[in-house]
């Protein structure tokens, strides 16, 4: 690990440290009694207190994705509101008597319920920020970690019967570990992908690495409350985790908030696109990369174009498929095209994308709108459309 994220990473275990000794050791009684158990008559809101904050981020990053037109971020935001949610119906289920078995209720279970499904819709973000679809084994193979104890818990919603038979307990017992294993496995994979992508967004402009600095912190205080919760099931350390992964949560969603493009296209490293027509004329060419940008820039562009016409050619003359060439993927680096008559762009990339993918096909169709043919007349389409285009759908081009 490099050592600015190495350093960030002893800063948050320090961090998380002195969390747990204040919380659970030195001031224990007083966090259990004024905080935890803090009431106004009946109504005790620790948990509704977290889940207006969960919630509101939530309704934040879901006006700036309507705001900014990116719907790439709808998993984001739908996996903050499920924790959110979760949290609720952690408020409605408080049994501050401890008289009541609060896990053998319907709230308890749709509380668990929409927590796993929030973790599996970080996944699934995470996994299509940086490849062009979720990879079919290790998606399976979390979800057969995750499903049977949601199973259970949707047979209990439903039923409301919890049966003492031990085959039954067994089954509860069994599906409850492979969650737990789910989870950490998913929470490691979570801490892997973000310090990835964090390496990629060093080459930015420095606000753009601090946020991305937030959001490796973020995702290493839930790795570490999984870690946490290990550790307080096999000693009597009492951990509060909820206001942790609220604050892990907060981390992980500013940056989006704040930049949600270049936090969902930098991890690609885009070095080179273009737009073509379909004769092969080169409308707009961009390099952004040192290795791409040839003395001979017009000599360039017109190779870009002949490139794009040789791509989908590809597909039907030499491979015999009913589509042509989508995407090309070399040793270091991809070549992915879109289509919209009669514009073809062209990005080459270290890789795709799912969300660099739908953005290409949101960038032609509103220069389709703009100019449903390219000009007739002899005359090019000015490059100050494409520079706001670039801005509305690609401002990570603009910052290299």
């Amino acid at each position: 690990m490099k050592q600015p994220y190495l350093n960030l990473l002893l800063v948050t275990i320090g961090f998380v440290i002195v969390y747990i000794i204040a919380t659970s050791v030195a001031f224990y009684t007083f966090f259990r009694t004024y905080i935890f158990y803090s009431h106004f008559g009946a109504i005790y809101p620790y948990f509704l207190v977290l889940a207006i904050i969960v919630v509101a981020f939530g309704g934040l990053m879901l006006y700036r994705m309507i705001k900014l037109r990116h719907s790439s971020l709808v998993i984001l935001v739908a996996g903050i509101f499920l924790i959110g949610l979760s949290y609720f119906f952690g408020f409605l289920n408080f049994d501050p008597t401890g008289e009541l078995n609060f896990r053998q209720t319907r709230l308890f279970q749709l509380q668990i319920l929409f927590q796993t499904i929030s973790v599996f819709a970080f996944f699934i973000h995470y996994e299509l920020n940086l490849r062009s679809e979720p990879r079919p084994w290790i998606t399976g193979g979390l979800a057969s970690l995750l499903v049977p104890y949601s199973m259970l818990n949707i047979f209990y919603l439903i039923t409301d019967n919890y049966s003492a038979d031990p085959i039954f307990q067994q089954y509860e017992t069994f599906s409850l570990a492979l969650l737990q294993i789910g989870v950490i496995f998913l929470f490691s994979w979570l801490f892997h992908s973000s310090y990835k992508i964090a390496l990629s967004l060093e080459n930015y402009e420095p606000r753009v690495a601090r946020l991305s600095h937030l959001q490796f912190i973020g995702i290493s205080i839930l790795f570490l409350g999984v870690i946490l919760q290990l550790v307080e099931a096999f000693s009597p350390l009492n951990v509060w985790h909820t206001p942790l992964n609220v604050l892990a949560v907060l981390l992980i969603g500013v940056p989006y908030a704040v930049d949600p493009k270049v936090m969902l296209f930098a991890p690609v490293n885009i070095r080179m696109f273009g737009i073509v027509d379909s004769y092969g004329r080169t409308l707009y060419h961009k390099a952004l990369d040192v290795e791409f940008k040839d003395p001979a820039e017009a000599a360039t562009s017109e190779l870009f174009g002949g490139l794009t016409l040789a791509f989908t050619n590809l597909g039907a003359e030499v491979a015999k498929s009913k589509t042509s060439v989508d995407s090309m993927k070399f040793a270091d680096r991809s070549i992915i095209l879109e289509f919209n008559y009669p514009y073809y762009m062209v990005v080459i990339a270290d890789s795709s994308s799912f969300f660099l993918e739908r953005e290409m096909a949101e960038y032609l169709s509103e220069l389709k709108s703009l100019y449903p043919a390219p000009p007739e007349d002899g005359s090019i389409i000015p490059e100050e459309v494409f520079h706001k285009l670039n801005n509305t759908f690609f401002p990570v081009f603009l910052r290299k």
